[in-house]
């Protein structure tokens, strides 16, 4: 357990220190909720459980790289929270089966469309 917590320290210390992981982040952390402003205003066609795990992932990455900067990873997270609240309470018109596969769309990238192909 002590060299598990040893690992995962390291690992923080690796991903904040990458400066290409910390711009991915960001982009991330600014794209989902733009793509959720998007998705109401204009492209209804698009289907937003492919883009669920970047949403989840960037609150993930934000916990990891700004711990430091509360005021920015707060604001990050909660906007990034919101925006996938949304996307659980629509998934919840389909029962626990929708719940389910909105949250393994935010879990494995990608993962609906080897649902819908496999």
């Amino acid at each position: 357990m002590k060299h598990m917590k040893q690992m995962l320290k390291q690992f923080s210390i690796t991903m904040r220190n990458n400066s290409l992981f910390c711009i991915v982040v960001m982009l991330f952390s600014m794209l989902f909720p733009c793509m959720n402003i998007l998705f109401f205003t204009f492209f209804d066609s698009l289907n937003m459980y492919y883009f669920l795990w970047i949403g989840f992932y960037s609150i993930i990455g934000n916990i990891i790289i700004f711990h430091k900067n509360k005021l920015l990873s707060s604001v990050f997270i909660i906007i990034n929270i919101a925006a996938l609240s949304i996307w659980y309470l629509v998934s919840l018109m389909g029962y626990w089966e929708g719940v389910r596969i909105s949250f393994f769309s935010s879990v494995i990238p990608f993962f609906i469309f080897f649902v819908h192909f496999f």
